[in-house]
């Protein structure tokens, strides 16, 4: 469920903080997409985008898979390993 209310921020792994401009939701897929910005509103120079596989890559039955993130707001850089 998404709260259209709250105020999100995004801390990164040397301490920086954004605000969260924009945010989308998919709670089917378990994903958000954001938007940050610095104090002045302005999107981050000093960032690079994640790189991602092209839409058509096959990704197949028993490939490994790594997912990088932050769990629950409670394990910060959090790295986790599996199977699709």
């Amino acid at each position: 469920m998404q709260d259209t209310t709250a105020k999100y921020s995004v801390t990164l792994y040397d301490g920086k903080s954004y605000n969260v401009d924009k945010i989308r939701f998919d709670d089917l897929l378990d994903l958000a997409i954001l938007k940050i910005t610095d104090s002045e509103g302005k999107s981050p120079a000093d960032l690079s985008a994640a790189s991602f596989l092209p839409l058509d890559t096959q990704v197949d039955i028993g490939q490994f898979t790594l997912v990088m993130g932050n769990s629950l707001s409670n394990y910060s850089n959090n790295v986790t390993i599996g199977i699709i």
